[in-house]
Order: structure tokens, then C-alpha cells, then sequence
């Protein structure tokens, strides 16, 4: 693999690289998604404030975890050192002296039950990799700084954006090879486990690939990431349906739920579904058939509205083949 992948696990994880400077203090070395503090500064504060920093490790059997749930989201944090062969900025600083790096995860508190292994996971994948060479990592980002830029500076710099790559790499293959095989398990006994696998169908994370056996209520065959197994033909960049309008009525006990068939022929022997969650567990309160639909065609639904819940995940599936023509998850954001 020779070229930087997207992170295409970002709708279920973040991951935050960071050093410690001598000079500057907390400095972030890489994020996936790479942009993800413009987007969101709130999160940077909290990292900047996490008590992770604040740990100090005497030797290798020092506990260098701690965990920080803020907001409905777990922060998942290790600390540990790094060799070294920069030089130092600060007065008494020596050449030799480690570097201290940071990795942190995050998760909606919700999925808190992968986060341990996971972190277990990206440590020693990038340890392994790159404990001799993620320090010029940090030189690249300080000669960043310099106002002039000498060609023995513009090495460090490329050299060190080429380890960054590699890093991300790393860091997209664990964290996609990880997603796609734990929440294929069935452990019914788990009730985190049977939380989180809701969290993530409500979510409406690849819901084609999800199956479920009609004999038990399992989940089974979940792959997030299985690109191979989609065929391009399955692939079509034009939705099929269209939402028009969502509106309570009859004194919020029901809402309509108006689509439109935007697809240039008809379409045949669908069914419409409305699922909402409700104590770890799917509950579906609209499962109805739709004979035709015609192009143009405008279909009116009506779904009852469960006591105090406003979000749900509404979807039209062909009913011969299970294939999800359209989903949305719908926000009603009434005040009960």
C-alpha cells in the first residue's frame, strides 16, 4: 500500500496523535479525519485538558491509560515514550531524551466497549512500526515553524510527511480490519455488546450488510468495510426516492412521512420500514408494503409516534431481494 487512504471509519471513531514539545507543550501531530479540530475546537480543549497528561510513567509496568467520558463521549487515552535523537530547544534538555507521545480515541460512549482493544490495538501496531523513526515525525512539525526554510530543512520536512503518511495508513488498515470483525460477533450474553450493534443499525452504518437470521433475533455477517463484495453494477450515484416533507400530527401521536418516487421508471414490490431504539433494542413501528410506485409518484405515510422518542431511521427496501433503496434517519425534534 503506497498511498494515503481516507479515513473511512470516521463516522465511528477519531483518532488524535499528540507530543509533548519541551518549548510548546501539547502539540498534535496527526488526527483522522485530518481536519476534524477546525471542525470542532470544543474537542481540541478538552484534549489539551485530558488527565492523561498529567500521568507519570516510571517504568514499563506504570499504568498508562485513563479514560475520560465528557458529553456522551468516551476518550480513550494511553501515554508512552519514544526514543529520540532530535535536538532539544530547552536549557538542560540532551539529544537523547525521550519523547513523550499521546494517542487518543474517541467514541460515542455508546461503543465505549471497543475502545480499550482498539487502543490496545493502534499502540502496538505503531509502536511496532515506528518507535525508532516517530520522532522525526516531530522534527518535521517543528521545522515547520522555522520562518526560513533551508534545503536541510525541507528534507526533514518531506521525511517526515512521508512517515505521516505511512502512520495513517496504519492507522486506516487496524482501525477498518477491527470494525469489520468484532460486531460480527453474536454474543448475546453482552448487553454492551448487543448496545453497541444497535448504536451502530441506528446509525444506519452500511445497513445492507447487514443479515439477519429469521429463526433468532442475532445479528450476524456486519461488514463495514468489505468494499470487494460490492459490485459496481449495485452502485448507482441517483437516489430512487426523495423526501419531501416530515409533519406531527393529531397532537403529536402521529407523524406523516411524504416521499417521491425520483426515479425514471416504476418501481415495484417495495416495503417501507420505521424502526426507532429503545433499550439497547430495534423496535419497528411502520413495516408496510408498497405495490408500485410510479415515477413522479408521491406516497404518503402515516407512523404512529412512541411515547418521548424523536429520532428514527425510516427505509424502503425491494422486498424480493432485501435491497435498501433508501434510508434516512428522520429527527421529528418535538418537546414532550
Amino acid at each position: 500500500m503506497n498511498e494515503e487512504k481516507s479515513c473511512n471509519f470516521a463516522n465511528l471513531c477519531e483518532i488524535y496523535l499528540l507530543y509533548f514539545d519541551e518549548v510548546i507543550g501539547h502539540v498534535f501531530l496527526l488526527t483522522c479525519p485530518e481536519d476534524i479540530i477546525s471542525i470542532d475546537p470544543t474537542k481540541k480543549s478538552i484534549i489539551m485538558h485530558h488527565p492523561i497528561w498529567f500521568l507519570e510513567l516510571e517504568d514499563d509496568k506504570t499504568i498508562n491509560r485513563i479514560d475520560l467520558e465528557y458529553n456522551e463521549v468516551m476518550y480513550f487515552a494511553r501515554k508512552f515514550i519514544i526514543t529520540s535523537g532530535r535536538t532539544k530547544k530547552r536549557a538542560g534538555s540532551t539529544e537523547e531524551q525521550n519523547e513523550t507521545i499521546i494517542l487518543i480515541i474517541t467514541l460515542s460512549a455508546n461503543l465505549d466497549i471497543f475502545g480499550g482493544e482498539l487502543l490496545n490495538l493502534l499502540t502496538s501496531n505503531l509502536m511496532h512500526e515506528f518507535k525508532d523513526t516517530l520522532y522525526e515525525v516531530i522534527e518535521s512539525e517543528i521545522a515547520k515553524l522555522e520562518i526560513i526554510k533551508t534545503t536541510k530543512i525541507m528534507q526533514k520536512i518531506e521525511k517526515g510527511d512521508q512517515i505521516k503518511k505511512r502512520i495513517k495508513i496504519i492507522i486506516n488498515s487496524v482501525c477498518e480490519n477491527y470494525f469489520s470483525s468484532i460486531i460480527k460477533q453474536t454474543d448475546a450474553i453482552s448487553i454492551k455488546l448487543q448496545k453497541a450493534i444497535s448504536y451502530l443499525i441506528f446509525k444506519g452504518i452500511d445497513i445492507d450488510h447487514i443479515v439477519r437470521q429469521s429463526h433468532t433475533k442475532e445479528f450476524s455477517n456486519i461488514r463495514l468495510f468489505d468494499y470487494d463484495k460490492i459490485k459496481k453494477s449495485d452502485i448507482e450515484t441517483k437516489e430512487k426516492f426523495e423526501l419531501i416533507s416530515i409533519n406531527p400530527i393529531n397532537d403529536c401521536q402521529e407523524f406523516e412521512i411524504l416521499i417521491k418516487n425520483v426515479y425514471y421508471k416504476p418501481l415495484n414490490n417495495l416495503r417501507a420500514k420505521v424502526s426507532y431504539i429503545q433499550d439497547f433494542f430495534e423496535q419497528e413501528i411502520l413495516n408496510e408494503g408498497i405495490e408500485k410506485c410510479l415515477p413522479d409518484e408521491e406516497l404518503l405515510l402515516v407512523v404512529p409516534i412512541p411515547k418521548k422518542i424523536n429520532e428514527y431511521i425510516f427505509s424502503i427496501i425491494k422486498d424480493s431481494t432485501k435491497k435498501k433503496l433508501y434510508s434516512r434517519k428522520l429527527n421529528l425534534d418535538l418537546d414532550f
